[in-house]
């Protein structure tokens, strides 16, 4: 029914970009430490910090980066292919590709020790019985995952219009979008709206805009030739010179000097 096929793990900084890659088989990945953004099957942006995982199926077109200086993380591919005339204990498993499933909630439970087992099993791969018993193991993984007090299929309402306002957020950078509007938009009281955006997130709603408009205006820098003035505007800055401040003081540099030193000539 599930056949294991390699396990990875490592650690990955801000420059090591995973993919973009889609995979004949499916892979689990689960964040030991750090903060990582990944983008899957073209649904916006979203992040994960340890103690999350996320169910990748097969053919799902995924990249990623870690947002913190660096991240740790595990994956373990395998495929699951239900034996003839048997009822499989994960039907919703066995026939789906180009989607993903995200859980959240897993660190520090039995899940968290699961995983941990699985890396200490990957460094016996000449072992007759490894095969089977990291099949095993992680069926019992998939298996706890696949609960639903702990998937992002059941999330509350409050969870699902705080997703609702990111996705929001990361489109509409140009028409200057602040928190008090991002709180708008998932229909919360402004401090309500920033309590619930760090205990979900662990990230201040104006650290996530802040690091968001200077990614964007990194791209823009380094990979167009549009006036620096035209990216402030396009990452919501009305005026140059707050745009200038915030990007020193997020970078360590003036645009100008971040366009000279990553733009490649020719």
């Amino acid at each position: 029914m599930l056949r294991f096929l390699r396990h990875g793990f490592g650690q990955f900084d801000k420059k090591h970009l995973i993919g973009p890659i889609s995979l004949s088989h499916f892979d689990l990945l689960y964040i030991h430490e750090g903060l990582i953004e990944l983008e899957t099957g073209g649904r916006p942006r979203f992040q994960m910090k340890a103690g999350e995982s996320i169910l990748i199926y097969p053919q799902t077109r995924f990249e990623g980066r870690s947002i913190t200086p660096s991240a740790w993380a595990s994956i373990q591919h395998f495929e699951f292919q239900p034996a003839k005339g048997l009822k499989s204990p994960l039907p919703s498993w066995s026939d789906k590709t180009n989607q993903t499933e995200i859980f959240q909630n897993t660190k520090d439970t039995e899940i968290e020790e699961d995983i941990n087992r699985a890396i200490e099993l990957s460094r016996f791969e000449g072992s007759q019985t490894s095969p089977e018993i990291r099949e095993a193991l992680l069926f019992l993984i998939l298996a706890q995952l696949r609960h639903p007090r702990i998937s992002r299929a059941t999330m509350t309402a409050e969870q699902q219009t705080l997703e609702q306002a990111r996705a929001w957020a990361l489109t509409h950078f140009r028409d200057s979008i602040t928190v008090e509007k991002m709180a708008a938009k998932a229909k919360l009281s402004c401090s309500h709206f920033r309590a619930c955006f760090k205990k979900h997130y662990d990230e201040s709603a104006g650290k996530f805009l802040l690091r968001n408009r200077i990614d964007k205006a990194r791209e823009l820098l380094r990979e167009t030739r549009m006036p620096i003035k035209q990216i402030s505007l396009e990452t919501g800055y009305a005026n140059v010179i707050p745009f200038h401040q915030a990007f020193r003081k997020y970078t360590g540099q003036t645009p100008a000097h971040y366009r000279r030193e990553n733009t490649l000539n020719g």
